[in-house]
């Protein structure tokens, strides 16, 4: 060959068969990226979602603060009211249960407790200012009115010492009224709450209205439940009193 002659092309064809191929880690990565990747939106639509009800949840946490400590307010208020109008109707001392025409006479503290029922449903200030309003009317002598206030007051308890107490309440509110099946109805309801600390007024509540009812073998059997479940107590010294006194009879 001359030294001027040009050199013929060789021509290689690729083996596509002899490439080295990608191992399965990194197409599965690659795969599982381009599906990230394609899904972003929904990614950051979850994200934006997520947020926003993380915001909800605080804005109605601070509203519903913000409205209890409104509800405890105007219950404070209510209560200094009720106060003063109570030395003006009742000026002596221990008088507190002095019959009254309580719609007349505290009329402004009734009206101010009603007001906080109506506008704050479902809060601790609404329960207290319902049970209240029982209250203000039982203790000065008004047991039918305070009647509808304690039905009022367990619909709108928290919780089980609540709503016992209020079933108490009640119950007194129709022993009172002579009413003793409804009495002790009530009462019953209230100990299935299973709340100690009102044990022993509501055993020797059921045990009083079923004197009142004339059945004085279930007012000694009460009487008997007191001296077992409530032994060395105040409530057993009454009981053993009481239970005397039915036997002598």
């Amino acid at each position: 060959m001359s030294l001027n002659q040009t050199p013929s092309r060789v021509s290689v064809e690729i083996d596509r068969k002899s490439l080295k191929r990608q191992d399965e880690f990194v197409t599965t990565t690659r795969s599982l990226l381009q599906d990230v990747a394609s899904q972003w939106r929904v990614v950051v639509l979850a994200g934006i979602f997520l947020l926003a009800i993380g915001v909800g949840l605080t804005l109605w946490s601070n509203q519903r603060e913000a409205r209890d400590e409104k509800a405890r307010t105007a219950l404070y208020q209510a209560r200094t009211s009720l106060g003063k109008e109570l030395k003006v109707a009742i000026p002596e001392k221990d008088a507190s249960h002095k019959k009254l025409n309580v719609d007349q006479q505290l009329g402004g503290s009734v009206k101010k407790l009603k007001a906080i029922q109506e506008a704050y449903p479902g809060t601790r200030a609404s329960y207290e200012a319902s049970l209240s309003l029982g209250d203000l009317y039982f203790n000065h002598g008004e047991f039918a009115k305070a009647t509808p206030w304690y039905e009022t007051s367990i619909k709108g308890a928290s919780g089980n010492f609540e709503k016992a107490l209020s079933y108490l309440s009640l119950g007194y509110s129709y022993e009172n009224q002579s009413l003793f099946k409804e009495a002790i109805e009530n009462f019953e309801k209230a100990l299935g709450l299973g709340e100690e600390a009102l044990k022993g007024d509501l055993l020797m509540a059921v045990s009083r209205t079923y004197e009142g009812l004339g059945d004085i073998g279930k007012a000694l059997a009460t009487y008997e439940k007191v001296l077992a479940q409530l032994p060395n107590t105040e409530f057993s010294k009454s009981a053993e009193i009481f239970k005397a006194k039915l036997r002598q009879n």
